[in-house]
């Protein structure tokens, strides 16, 4: 068995950025509030009929997936999907780990021939997963992480749109396909958020149930977690415009608004807080607010260099170094 093996084309496999959303969504709430949960929602329903179990079987598998084995990972799932050593309640969540795998996968990858390719196996599993599993204690995960997909799709038809070579009609029909890839992506997450609406007010805020205690705070990470996506999926939007473009001005006022609204209901979540100021100071800087958005991500610079605080103040400096680069002179001192 070879460590990190890169993945084989034929079997199109791929990642894990997309957990995430913005990719990058629930892995920062998490490293930033060490909220890594287990997933027990379950979408228009109260609570998740089954829980995912510690089975030898999934331990295995999750061992294989933090250690780089992806190509390992998914031959032991197909090995595992009809051996009677593993239980029933594993070929019923097989597409979805299939998908996850892939996704994961993905971050050995760096051909995007490749990563679309991968990509399509990936939509191909969890899509058949939530077809034919929508009462399934992962089935909200799974729509989640296609949503994720779609953002990530978005990406790569604004990737390739701003390539020299591309003619002008082609680069009109990817943004094209960039803004119907994420108008697809905001609806499912309008829709996972109404659903966990429900399921949060179908719980008393005070119970003292240990598992509902539990279902509680799996419903609002990940409520926060989709409420940090859609502003994220307005600025992506926006980015499809010239900056000319009247389109462009508002996705990103609309931004700003809604990171504002995430800080000031969620400024006692660090994680979700520090997120949110971020994307608020973003939509500022791209709005020509240069001094509007250094002010808000003073705050970010004064907190301690921590490993999990890390990432969060990277996406801040690089906000901050574009809204600095706009003025003239350079302000280099201001800088240090």
């Amino acid at each position: 068995m070879k460590r990190h093996s890169s993945v084989r084309p034929a079997s199109e496999r791929a990642d894990k950025s997309i957990l995430h959303a913005s990719d990058r969504v629930r892995d920062i709430v998490r490293s930033t509030r060490s909220l890594v949960l287990p997933v027990l929602l379950t979408l228009g329903s109260a609570f998740p009929t089954t829980v995912r179990s510690e089975e030898p079987v999934m331990t295995f598998l999750e061992a294989l997936r933090e250690q780089g084995y992806y190509d390992e990972a998914l031959d032991y799932l197909d090995e595992m999907r009809s051996s009677p050593v593993a239980p029933a309640s594993f070929g019923e969540r097989y597409d979805f780990e299939r998908g996850r795998t892939l996704l994961m996968s993905l971050r050995r990858v760096r051909e995007k021939t490749r990563q679309e390719a991968i990509l399509d196996g990936a939509e191909q599993a969890l899509e058949k997963f939530v077809t034919e599993r929508r009462t399934h204690a992962d089935a909200a995960e799974a729509t989640e992480l296609l949503a994720g997909l779609m953002l990530r799709r978005s990406e790569f038809a604004l990737e390739k749109s701003k390539q020299e070579n591309v003619a002008e009609g082609q680069r009109a029909a990817l943004l094209e396909q960039a803004r119907r890839q994420l108008a697809k992506a905001q609806e499912v997450y309008v829709r996972v958020q109404e659903d966990l609406k429900r399921n949060l007010q179908r719980i008393d805020p005070k119970t003292t149930d240990p598992q509902q205690r539990s279902f509680l705070e799996d419903y609002r990470v990940r409520y926060m977690q989709v409420k940090l996506a859609l502003p994220q999926i307005k600025l992506s939007e926006a980015a499809t415009y010239a900056e000319a473009e009247p389109q462009r001005a508002a996705l990103l006022a609309a931004a700003e608004t809604e990171y504002g609204a995430v800080r000031k209901d969620y400024r006692n979540f660090g994680g979700t807080y520090l997120l949110a100021t971020v994307g608020m100071a973003q939509a500022m800087q791209l709005q020509g607010k240069q001094d509007e958005a250094l002010l808000v991500l003073e705050e970010m610079f004064a907190l301690p260099n921590s490993p999990e605080l890390r990432d969060v103040k990277r996406r801040a400096l690089v906000v901050a170094l574009a809204a600095y680069r706009t003025k003239q002179p350079i302000p280099y001192g201001d800088m240090i």
